[in-house]
């Protein structure tokens, strides 16, 4: 048992160490969304998924928060503005504006028979996700539909 304890203890703190060591990839919200809406993927004021159920708008943020400054690039997920489906989930804002979502906030289990699936904004049939090759998905993100089971995957091979 000391085994065991003594090897989780040694992964995760090389896990811990990899972490603090890149540093490349860090970066403010701010800025995140400022190349964001400089490449037009979102509009001025993007719904920022912070939870599962925490939404807010970037105009309303403190995007300077020492929360925000250094987070992890391949953390965060955009979803567009004028996505499919995206309005249905939270609301017509997004669709509008887009959303960025912080990717640890969404750990959710869907039911992959009822998963809707949005490839670069536009919605796609399973049989045609299932022919995406996964070395072009640059993001990945599902978001569940407020009180209901209701599951979409958003995926991204642009950007």
């Amino acid at each position: 048992m000391k085994q065991y304890f003594t090897l989780i203890f040694l992964l995760s703190l090389a896990s811990c160490n990899s972490i603090a060591k890149d540093t490349s990839q860090k970066i403010s919200l701010k800025n995140y969304a400022e190349e964001a809406m400089k490449d037009s993927l979102i509009g001025a004021s993007p719904i920022v998924v912070i939870s599962k159920v925490s939404i807010k708008f970037y105009s309303k943020l403190d995007a300077n928060h020492y929360v925000f400054s250094k987070l992890n690039r391949k953390g965060l997920v955009i979803i567009p503005k004028n996505s499919d489906v995206i309005e249905e989930i939270l609301g017509a804002e997004s669709k509008l504006n887009g959303v960025i979502v912080f990717m640890e906030a969404h750990e959710l289990k869907p039911d992959f028979n009822k998963l809707r699936y949005v490839l670069n904004g536009k919605e796609i049939r399973k049989s045609v996700s299932d022919t995406i090759n996964m070395k072009n998905i640059k993001s990945f993100v599902v978001i569940k539909k407020r009180n209901t089971n209701q599951c979409v995957a958003f995926l991204n091979t642009k950007y």
